[in-house]
């Protein structure tokens, strides 16, 4: 590995010279402007690497489901956009590194693959792999066993050049971390507290709601046509409950690794079979749905959060490409499938609903500036608690803020360019004034030497990989095709 790096060592000498300089850096590249082009099949090539489209839809897909369930509503049309574009950087950051291992000659092995796969302990029992829950994972996630065991080879890829480009921190490196992060300051600070009462009138948030109506939005809501399947309403008996238990042991494994016996759980087993019934007369009424045979339930008005169906459906129908049957989605009393009927655009709340948010929001404004101006005072001539040599870590000797408050008033100064001025705490502000400093205690850095090499070979490892990235661009062809 290290040989082959050094046949490319010209190469390597222009990148790594960057690190010397400056080490510690964000990880984020700028691509500049691509080549643009139209293929089916792909969405992007690197060099002769190619992504694929629909790796990059299944990946896109993934974390637009994940932030908009975090959200708790859908991605708007930027955050979409956005989203889009950090999906497509990341993939073709790791084409770039993928390329340039190959070219530098590392390669990953199928024992390695392998390897990687048998030792995944999502796909183990007790311990052992199991090929049924290997295939399973793929069958749910709708992966062909050669896409994923090549993604796992690209990443392994990544990884051993990673492992060849970590390079060991200098002693003026691991001094220059001991500087930013282990560094005292002796302070005087005083804090000051927003007033309590904000009284404000009527005539004053109509006023403002009136002038901001669109910072007042309600949420989008939707007709959705569904048909509910209950598991309640499953016949089931205790031969069934048997029958499903000895199919489905694996769900029935205790906490020793062993199948508990029937009579201890033939309760579960007569829910699994009954909700296994539910499935199916689900996916049942999903076709006869559609052949219009049968005819489904309407809500009108429903907000992306309801209590018709769980937020992951609503995002599985809200990213759906055309108004389809969809599901079956688990809910708590079984199955669902549904349609959306219509989508209706989030519109300003009628300011009734709307006024204790104007009037927080009122408030906030207020107290911001209350402290901005108080504060400006008390900077010209104040007089504060003075602390002893504090660093960053020192946030249980501030007194008069809570930890939190304390943590980030000290986070803040120490990454401040200025010696004194003014950091706002939600309803108050604390002013202070950096009296001395001392960027570390030389004594020190051998009690923290392992700390420091971490975190100078973290942060090294990090400008490196950058730096690689910004050179790799030039180095291969960059071709987009229109998404």
């Amino acid at each position: 590995m290290i040989a082959a790096l050094q046949r490319h060592r010209t190469f390597l000498v222009a990148v790594l010279a960057v690190t010397v300089v400056a080490f510690i850096g964000s990880s984020a590249v700028g691509w500049g402007s691509y080549s643009y082009g139209s293929r089916a099949s792909a969405i992007a090539t690197v060099g002769s690497e190619q992504i694929s489209r629909e790796q990059f839809t299944r990946y896109y897909g993934e974390l637009r489901e994940l932030y908009g369930g975090m959200l708790d509503q859908p991605l708007n049309e930027a955050q979409d956009r956005e989203l889009q574009n950090n999906v497509l950087s990341s993939m073709i950051q790791e084409a770039l590194l993928v390329a340039y291992a190959r070219e530098i000659g590392l390669r990953v092995a199928d024992e390695e693959i392998s390897k990687l796969i048998v030792e995944n302990p999502n796909f183990q029992i007790n311990g052992v792999f199991d090929k049924k829950l290997y295939l399973d994972y793929l069958s749910n996630m709708r992966l062909e066993i050669k896409s994923y065991e090549t993604g796992l080879e690209r990443r392994l890829l990544v990884s051993k050049l990673d492992a060849a480009l970590r390079l060991p921190a200098t002693q003026s490196e691991k001094e220059t971390v001991a500087a930013t992060q282990y560094g005292v300051d002796r302070v005087t600070y005083q804090i000051i507290n927003a007033p309590t009462a904000i009284p404000i009138s009527r005539q004053e948030a109509l006023a403002y709601y009136e002038a901001n109506r669109l910072q007042f939005m309600g949420e989008p809501n939707y007709d959705v046509s569904f048909i509910k399947i209950l598991t309640a309403d499953q016949n089931a008996n205790d031969e069934d409950a048997l029958a499903y238990y000895n199919r489905a042991k694996s769900e029935f494994i205790g906490e020793d690794g062993e199948v508990r016996p029937y009579d201890e759980v033939k309760t579960e087993a007569l829910n699994g079979e009954k909700r296994a019934r539910a499935r199916r007369e689900a996916l049942s009424a999903k076709i006869a749905w559609r052949d219009g045979q049968i005819t489904p339930s309407v809500a009108k008005g429903a907000e992306f959060r309801n209590d018709l169906l769980p937020i992951e459906a609503m995002q599985t129908l809200e990213n759906a490409q055309s108004l389809e049957i969809a599901g079956p989605f688990e809910i708590a009393e079984g199955f669902a499938i549904a349609k959306i009927d219509a989508r209706r655009a989030a519109e300003p709340l009628p300011f009734d609903k709307a006024r204790s948010a104007v009037e927080e929001e009122i408030k906030r404004q207020k107290i911001a500036e209350y402290l901005q101006t108080e504060s400006e005072k008390r900077l010209q001539n104040f007089k504060g608690q003075t602390t002893g040599f504090v660093s960053r870590a020192d946030y249980d000797k501030i007194k008069g803020l809570s930890e939190d408050e304390a943590e980030t008033f000290l986070e803040r100064i120490f990454n401040s360019a200025t010696l004194e001025g003014a950091i706002e705490l939600g309803r108050k502000a604390v002013v202070y004034r950096v009296l001395e400093q001392k960027l570390f205690e030389p004594a020190k850095l051998t009690e923290i030497d392992g700390g420091l090499s971490e975190e100078a070979l973290r942060l090294k490892a990090e400008q490196i990989r950058r730096s690689l990235l910004e050179a790799l661009q030039s180095r291969y062809e960059i071709i987009v095709y229109q998404r």
